[in-house]
């Protein structure tokens, strides 16, 4: 079965907007109805400041599951065993507030990732599966790559540090808690004070486009635009730009190893053996779907490398 989209995360590396419907008082299986309905794409269901039990949140997250909208746990600090279970029982992510330094976050990646990246515990089909059978070799890597795990930026020691939290494995992102971050700031509620905007901007700034991001997108955009103008195109359109989620044209497939790093099943010139199936082969992706075109490459390789070991010759 496959898992339901985490539709946080896919909004954001789409670089869109991803709202949030906070549930702080509400009860019930009807709350992520009343979200999705509503046009949300997930629900903040507050454990730290909500008065809720583990399974006032996991009842609202399991019926979630079914109903749109991607059901996302905060949790106290410290409450680790209210994450995992949170995990194991509907939630497709943790918020963890009050995280300071990068060891810090890296024992959040630690408590809430399958190894190898983290030590989360596996007890038996989560309700992500809707509770089937599942290889957990498979389940986990699938679940590691699918949670959102997000670390709360709420000190002026945290926003110093926020680049290095960031860069931690396993953090997927960082949320702003502006009301503590006035109060540590001597400012309590004073959320449009100058220094709080700074605040953001300093955070903000660790997270601009490298200059070679820039220049690639650039290129890609001015030759895109030339090829199919060639071919009679009268308009094009820009990609939003958005964080390095395929790199297109970085690995380009060419048959000539000269103006190409893989050739057309994505083996490597260079490399025997070596095999790649990722959209950083595609010079664009106006002409296709870099997701289903990956896919339908993936199948490629995989009959290609299957004949090459009947063959012998793998």
């Amino acid at each position: 079965m496959p898992l339901p989209v985490n539709h946080v995360r896919k909004r954001l590396a789409e670089g869109g907007l991803a709202l949030g419907f906070g549930v702080h008082h509400l009860r019930g299986s009807a709350v992520g109805m009343i979200a999705a309905a509503s046009g949300f794409d997930w629900l903040f269901i507050d454990m730290e400041h909500g008065a809720m039990s583990v399974d006032d949140a996991t009842q609202i997250a399991i019926a979630a599951l079914a109903q749109g909208v991607t059901p996302i746990v905060r949790v106290c600090k410290d409450a680790v065993f209210e994450g995992t279970r949170a995990l194991d029982n509907g939630a497709m992510g943790v918020v963890v507030p009050h995280v300071d330094t990068a060891e810090e976050a890296a024992e959040v990646a630690r408590a809430y990732r399958f190894p190898p990246t983290g030590m989360r515990s596996w007890g038996g089909p989560p309700f992500a599966y809707g509770m089937q059978a599942v290889n957990p070799a498979e389940a986990q890597l699938e679940l590691n790559d699918n949670i959102l795990l997000a670390c709360m930026v709420e000190t002026p020691e945290a926003v110093q540090n926020a680049e290095a939290i960031a860069a931690v494995p396993g953090v997927d992102v960082l949320m702003f808690g502006t009301s503590d971050l006035t109060a540590t700031m001597g400012i309590a509620g004073q959320i449009g004070h100058p220094d709080v905007r700074k605040a953001y901007e300093k955070v903000a700034a660790n997270f601009d486009d490298h200059a070679n991001d820039v220049a690639m997108r650039d290129h890609a955009y001015g030759r895109g635009r030339a090829l199919y103008e060639a071919v009679g195109a009268t308009r094009s359109f820009e990609t939003t730009p958005y964080p390095s989620t395929h790199n297109l044209g970085t690995n380009r497939m060419s048959e000539n190893p000269r103006d190409g790093v893989v050739d057309r099943f994505g083996k490597a010139h260079d490399m025997p053996n070596l095999y790649v199936s990722d959209g950083s082969q595609f010079t664009t992706g106006a002409a296709c779907n870099p997701t289903l075109t990956i896919v339908a490459l993936a199948m490629r390789q995989a009959e290609h490398i299957a004949g090459r070991m009947a063959r012998g010759e793998v």
